[in-house]
C-alpha cells in the first residue's frame, strides 16, 4: 500500500537505493543531511513509499533561499523526485497535496520553482493543473533574476518561480 510519510532514519537505506535509480549519481549523505535539517525544523521531507520501497520524495522548505518567497513567508517545495518507472501514477500529485496541507497550517501560500527546458514539460503541466502560477518576478538563473538581453545557459538552474494560494 502506498504511503506518504515524513523522512525517518529507517527509510534512508531504501531511499538511497530508489534515488540512485533516478541517475543523479551518488547520494553523498543527501538523506542524512535532510533528516538533520528536518529535526532542526528547517524543512520537512515527505517520502512516498510502501513497506519496503521508496517511490519519491520532496522537501518542504520553511525559509527558502529565493528572496521573494523568504520575504513573504512562502514555504517552497524543492527536490520533487519520483523514480522513473513509478511516474504518471499520481505519486507526485499525492506528495505535493500533502505538502500543501502542511503548509496551509502555517501559511497562506506555497511556492515551487520549475526548470524551463523541455525536460521540465511534465512538471510544468502538473504545477499548472494544481493551480500554481508565476509569481510575477521573471525567470532566474542561479538565483539571480535574468534581465533583458542577458545571455544565459538553459540548464537546471534556469527556473520560473510559481506560487499557489492555500485554503486554511
Amino acid at each position: 500500500m502506498l504511503q506518504i510519510s515524513e523522512l525517518q532514519q529507517s527509510f534512508i537505506a531504501w531511499a538511497k537505493t530508489g534515488y540512485a535509480k533516478m541517475g543523479w549519481g551518488e547520494d553523498e549523505g543527501y538523506f542524512e543531511k535532510c533528516l538533520e535539517q528536518q529535526k532542526a525544523g528547517e524543512l520537512i521531507v515527505l517520502v512516498s513509499h510502501n513497506d519496503t520501497s521508496y517511490f519519491g520524495h520532496l522537501k518542504l522548505v520553511w525559509r527558502p533561499t529565493y528572496l521573494n518567497f523568504r520575504e513573504n513567508n512562502v514555504p517552497e517545495i524543492k527536490d520533487l523526485n519520483v523514480i522513473p518507472n513509478m511516474r504518471r501514477q499520481g505519486i507526485a500529485t499525492g506528495i505535493i497535496a500533502r505538502a500543501e496541507q502542511l503548509a496551509a497550517k502555517k501559511c497562506t501560500s506555497i511556492g515551487i520553482s520549475v526548470g524551463l527546458h523541455h525536460w521540465y514539460g511534465p512538471p510544468q503541466r502538473l504545477y499548472a493543473k494544481r493551480g500554481y502560477i508565476p509569481d510575477g518576478h521573471g525567470i532566474y538563473f542561479n538565483n539571480i533574476r535574468v534581465e533583458v538581453d542577458d545571455s544565459i545557459t538553459a540548464n537546471d538552474e534556469l527556473v520560473l518561480h510559481l506560487v499557489k494560494e492555500l485554503k486554511g
